[in-house]
C-alpha cells in the first residue's frame, strides 16, 4: 500500500547547489511504500550512460546503473531510524577507474559498488525546535563550497557525524555537526578526521517575501585549517514578472584550532560575487570567484563549482568566471553554462568550459536528462582537452 511519508532522498542535479543551510537529514515528503506499521521505503534506480574524450586518449564508455533503496523506521515519538542501501553497476565498459586504470582510457569514477550507505539515527526535539541526527549520513552546509554530498556520481559521499539544528531564537537557524570519517565517492576510499562545523543564518526583514539572508560560518578542520566567512543572500522583485537575486561571500582561512599545521605566512581568502534575474521562464546568472593559493575545500562538493566535467580546476589558485542561462520550454528545462579560468597568483588562463544540458520530466517520478560538456584549455595550460556526454534516467518509487 502506497501512501505519502518522508524520507531522506537527494535528487541528483547536473548544475546547481543548495542556496542556505540545508538540514539533509530532514525527510522530504514523497512518496513510498508501506513495509509495516512503522516502516515505509522507497527507492530510486538512475541508469546512465557516459561518453568521454580526452585529448589523445581513446573514446570512453561507460554504461552504470544506481539502485538505492531507502528505509524509514519510526522508531519512537519524533525519533527516526533511516537508512540507504546502494549498488552501483556496470555493463560493458571500456573506461578506466581509480582502482583500475586501463592504458590509454580516461578515468570515469563509478566503480562497482554494493554497501549500506547510510544508517542514522534522527530525533526531533520539537518543545526546543531542536533536530539532532546521529551516524553515517550525508551533509551540506550553504552553498556546498566547503562541506557538501557529492551527488553527481553515481556513488554519493557520506559522514560518520553528528548534527544539530536549533531554530529556537526567531530568524536565526544554528547548525553545528561533528565529522570524524568521510566516505567519498571512491567505493572503498574513507579517511579518519576531526571536523567542527558551525552555521549561523539569520533572517531579516521576514515579513517581506524577499529575504535577506547572513550566514555566519567557522569550518574546523584538525591538523589541516580553520575557515571563517560570511555570506550574503537577498532578493528584489523589478515589477511584476523580474526578480533579481545576488550572492556575495568572503572566507579566509588560518592555522588550525585543532592539532597543528603551518597553512602559510598569509591568510589565503575567497571572494564571491554572483547575481540572477528571473524573467517568466527565463533565468539568467553570473558569476565571479577568487579563491587565492593554499584556500583549499578539502571536504567540498567541487561538482557545483567547477563545471560539469569535475576536472580538479578550482582546488586552489583559480580565478572563474562563469555565466549561465535556463529557459523552461514547457518540454522540458534547457540550460548552458560558460566557465573561464584563470590561476590567481599568474593570471594565466586555464580554460575555457561549456556546458549544454536538457532535462525532462516524463512523469512525476520520471526525468530524462541529456547533457556536453567540453572543456578548452590554453596553450600553456596543464588542463587536457576534454568532451563529456550523457543521457541518464532518473526514476523514483
Amino acid at each position: 500500500m502506497k501512501k505519502i511519508f518522508s524520507i531522506s532522498l537527494l535528487a541528483a542535479t547536473l548544475i546547481g547547489s543548495s542556496s542556505f543551510a540545508t538540514d539533509v537529514s530532514l525527510p522530504k515528503t514523497v512518496e513510498g511504500y508501506t513495509i509495516s506499521e512503522n516502516i515505509v521505503a522507497t527507492g530510486e534506480l538512475r541508469p546512465r550512460f557516459e561518453f568521454v574524450n580526452s585529448n589523445d586518449a581513446h573514446n570512453s564508455y561507460a554504461f552504470t546503473n544506481r539502485f538505492v533503496l531507502n528505509a524509514n523506521w519510526s522508531a519512537y515519538t519524533d525519533t527516526n531510524v533511516i537508512a540507504s542501501f546502494l549498488d552501483v553497476s556496470s555493463i560493458g565498459n571500456n573506461y578506466s577507474t581509480p582502482d583500475n586504470v586501463k592504458a590509454g582510457y580516461p578515468i570515469v569514477n563509478d566503480e562497482d559498488n554494493t554497501e549500506l550507505r547510510e544508517l542514522y539515527v534522527r530525533k526531533n526535539f520539537k518543545e526546543l525546535d531542536t533536530v539532532i541526527s546521529v551516524g553515517k549520513q550525508k551533509l551540506s552546509f550553504n552553498n556546498k563550497r566547503h562541506i557538501g554530498t557529492t551527488d553527481w556520481r553515481q556513488n554519493y559521499s557520506v559522514f560518520d557525524s553528528i548534527y544539530l539544528k536549533n531554530n529556537s531564537v526567531e530568524n536565526l537557524d544554528f547548525e553545528l555537526a561533528y565529522i570524524f570519517k568521510t566516505y567519498s565517492t571512491t567505493p572503498g576510499y574513507s579517511f579518519d578526521n576531526d571536523v567542527f562545523a558551525l552555521n549561523g543564518e539569520i533572517t531579516f526583514f521576514n515579513s517581506n517575501p524577499e529575504k535577506l539572508k547572513l550566514d555566519i560560518y567557522d569550518f574546523m578542520i584538525k591538523d589541516i585549517h580553520d575557515t571563517y566567512g560570511l555570506s550574503l543572500k537577498g532578493s528584489e522583485p523589478i515589477g511584476d514578472e523580474v526578480k533579481f537575486s545576488y550572492n556575495l561571500e568572503y572566507s579566509f582561512i588560518t592555522d588550525p584550532v585543532l592539532g597543528s599545521n603551518d597553512v602559510s605566512n598569509s591568510t589565503p581568502e575567497y571572494y564571491k560575487v554572483s547575481a540572477k534575474v528571473n524573467v517568466k521562464d527565463l533565468t539568467l546568472c553570473s558569476g565571479y570567484t577568487v579563491q587565492e593559493k593554499d584556500y583549499t575545500t578539502p571536504l567540498a562538493d567541487l561538482h557545483s563549482f567547477n563545471g560539469s566535467l569535475d576536472l580538479e580546476v578550482v582546488s586552489s589558485n583559480v580565478r572563474t568566471f562563469t555565466f549561465g542561462a535556463r529557459y523552461d520550454t514547457g518540454y522540458g528545462v534547457l540550460s548552458s553554462h560558460y566557465y573561464n579560468f584563470e590561476q590567481d597568483n599568474t593570471g594565466l588562463t586555464i580554460g575555457d568550459e561549456i556546458d549544454v544540458s536538457y532535462s525532462f520530466d516524463v512523469a512525476k517520478n520520471l526525468n530524462v536528462l541529456a547533457s556536453i560538456a567540453h572543456l578548452s584549455p590554453d596553450e600553456v595550460s596543464s588542463v587536457d582537452k576534454t568532451t563529456k556526454a550523457w543521457l541518464q534516467i532518473y526514476y523514483t518509487f
